[in-house]
């Protein structure tokens, strides 16, 4: 799209406005970002449950409670099964892979005004490049004096009476965010244990009436 414009506006003789390499890098960051992530966040999320086997055993043993028709039989779980399903562990363990093994590293974005973080003197035209994980994600984040933060972030604390994010809330906008396949891939795993199936295909040749009602 971009690289249409370009071309246009240059056979017409136009100059190229102010945003268009603001529009090549949003551009270019969708491609990076939607490269791959749900298999690049299944791989990192299977790597977090290897390592703890506890976590392992007890996934294992609660999607086999729920399909134990689909284990007997050798097959994978159908369309329907995995629409159906309500194993709250499952949910927890794909919440917790989508937060810690996403795809993306970091944003960055480009200062246009001089400013202060933390205390910090940020010059107008510095690129600021914000993490996507630190420590927070997996241990208690670092303190930070009050008088350090903006008056708009402090407001905030006062309106929601707590700077610590409730573990109940945690996750519930990344619920949707690649759970279907993500459930499918899981269940399959633990399903059937890494035995071959015999009908590896019943997910793509799903009836029409149950993927026209998924839609």
């Amino acid at each position: 799209m971009v690289q249409r414009l370009n071309s246009v506006m240059e056979k017409e003789g136009y100059l190229l406005p102010d945003w268009i390499e603001t529009m090549r890098a949003e551009s270019a960051g969708f491609v990076a970002a939607g490269h791959d992530t749900t298999n690049t966040t299944l791989c990192g999320g299977i790597k977090f449950i290897a390592d703890d086997q506890a976590v392992q055993q007890r996934l294992f043993e609660s999607i086999q409670s729920f399909h134990t028709a689909a284990s007997s039989e050798g097959r994978l779980p159908t369309h329907s099964d995995i629409c159906e399903a309500n194993i709250p562990y499952l949910d927890a363990v794909i919440e917790e892979m989508l937060r810690l093994a996403h795809t993306a590293t970091s944003q960055d974005r480009e200062c246009k005004e001089d400013t202060v973080i933390l205390d910090h003197v940020i010059p107008k035209g510095t690129t600021v490049i914000v993490p996507n994980r630190g420590p927070s994600f997996t241990e208690p984040g670092y303190e930070i004096e009050e008088r350090l933060r903006s008056p708009c972030s402090r407001k905030a604390a006062t309106d929601f009476g707590s700077r610590v994010w409730d573990s109940q809330e945690m996750g519930k906008s990344s619920r949707i965010v690649g759970l279907y396949e993500m459930r499918r891939v899981m269940m399959n795993i633990m399903v059937l244990q890494g035995r071959p199936c015999p009908s590896a295909l019943d997910f793509a040749v799903a009836s029409d009436e149950s993927w026209h009602t998924w839609k």
